[in-house]
């Protein structure tokens, strides 16, 4: 039996909000350790509790998409500090209406539709982002990803009008 299984890891990027987010969660917790020192030592105890609270909410910040494509089968799954997985979404090819380069012009009449959006890409502007179109029987799905070759080959087997290449 031919199984295809293919996978790809993509490591999202930290922009300048994720910088922000996390200098200010640290200020915040060291405003409170130094309160505690000078006025009540009640802030040395919040800023315990903070400081647990940050550590597990930098975590989040970390953040790599898993795609795994088998047989048809397209599974998303995000991971946060390279320890806690949990799988976003699952796509079977047979709902496939689309995918092509993000930005083709082959996709223009799909993005007139109300679409549940998700973004699993980098971020970075010189990678190669796709945009796929799923239609479920109750779902609408419009996703952005960075596959690989032997993804998007994979893609092309099971469906080869579908999947537009540049």
């Amino acid at each position: 039996m031919n199984d295809i299984y293919v996978e790809q890891l993509v490591k999202r990027k930290s922009d300048y909000k994720n910088a922000f987010y996390k200098g200010l969660l640290v200020f915040l917790v060291a405003a409170f350790v130094l309160m505690g020192f000078f006025f009540y030592r009640i802030f040395l105890l919040v800023a315990f509790g903070m400081g647990v609270a940050v550590y597990y909410l930098m975590q989040l910040f970390d953040i790599e998409f898993e795609y795994l494509y088998v047989n048809g089968e397209l599974d998303f799954d995000k991971i946060y500090a390279k320890s806690r997985r949990k799988r976003i979404l699952t796509v079977t090819m047979a709902h496939l209406e689309m995918m092509a380069e993000k930005g083709s012009h082959h996709l223009d009449s799909l993005r007139t539709m109300q679409y549940k959006t998700y973004d699993f890409s980098s971020g970075t502007e010189e990678s190669t982002v796709y945009e796929m179109y799923i239609h479920t029987e109750t779902e609408l799905y419009q996703i952005f990803f960075e596959p690989n070759e032997e993804i998007v080959n994979a893609i092309r087997q099971i469906s080869p009008r579908k999947v537009i290449l540049a």
